[in-house]
């Protein structure tokens, strides 16, 4: 009888190198699309090849190789899901931190040395800002530096910097969990039409990000006024709520334009709306009416 392995059990001396995640060094790959996509981290790292399919080493090295517009579309789903609070969650301790910070009281100068709460009322003024506030300023407690401390990088602490970065992104579940007041949530059918549209951006994105000279190689925006970076997601997830009132999602736009905060009015005008109206033009949308 043939012997079936427990690859999760093998020690790493045994297991497969074509199961191994790049960036975390887990054994958490899956197949999405073709792509080999580490459930642990989130890193793609490059495509596989067809089962039963007779492939050099040429061939082979091209094919796992990074596809960045797969890489923008797997952060994009990402933001998705952060969007309608499917994330995973929160740690229970790490919450704990946060809702101490959140309700923490500083003591006001003055004889009767009154304390009063350090941030405003959370239920009519807790929002992306506060939040993030809120996250600068939590104290973590040292056995929770250790605990959720880098498994790649062992001596790399889960600092307070660490903890922003990780959590920032998922504020609306914490302003959910802060108050009890579940937030407004975009409808599937929304949240497919977005994904639907952001893939058709790539297609188009491919195409105007190239300068007129570009001989198309790898690389070309080193030697030729290339894009290689795409647009601010808090922009383009703007955008596509405007191109998702023109389909029929109305009040889409009005209803979540507020949490998707815009940058600086500079690089909107050199940077983002050029390249977004060059998107629309080669897709034959119409250009958006504001930013």
């Amino acid at each position: 009888m043939e012997k079936i392995l427990d690859v999760d059990t093998l020690s790493s001396k045994y297991k497969p190198r074509e199961r191994q995640c790049n960036n975390c060094t887990g054994y958490q790959l899956v197949d999405m699309e073709g792509y080999r996509v580490c459930m642990d981290c989130g890193r793609v790292n490059g495509k596989q090849a067809c089962e039963g399919e007779c492939v050099d080493s040429t061939t082979l090295e091209r094919a796992t190789r990074k596809s960045p517009a797969y890489q923008r579309k797997f952060y994009f789903n990402e933001r998705c899901s952060r969007w309608a609070c499917e994330e995973p969650g929160i740690p229970a301790d790490l919450m704990k931190v946060i809702k101490r910070e959140a309700l923490s009281k500083v003591r006001v100068i003055g004889d009767d040395g009154k304390k009063i709460a350090k941030y405003p009322n959370l239920q009519t003024n807790c929002n992306r800002e506060l939040i993030n506030e809120i996250l600068r300023n939590a104290d973590l407690p040292r056995f929770l530096v250790k605990k959720y401390k880098s498994q790649k990088f062992r001596k790399t602490l889960f600092t307070k910097k660490r903890m922003y970065d990780k959590f920032s992104e998922k504020w609306k579940t914490i302003r959910w969990k802060l108050t009890g007041i579940k937030p407004i949530f975009p409808s599937t059918a929304l949240l497919v039409f977005m994904k639907k549209q952001f893939d058709a951006c790539q297609v188009a994105w491919e195409k105007v990000r190239h300068d007129p000279n570009c001989n198309g190689k790898p690389g070309c925006e080193k030697y030729f006024n290339c894009l290689h970076n795409f647009i601010h997601y808090d922009y383009v997830f703007r955008w596509l709520l405007q191109r998702a009132e023109e389909c029929g999602f109305k009040g889409s736009y009005t209803l979540f334009k507020e949490e998707f905060p815009l940058p600086s009015k500079k690089v909107i005008e050199t940077k983002l709306r050029p390249v977004r109206d060059k998107i629309c033009i080669e897709n034959g949308w119409n250009i958006p009416k504001f930013d």
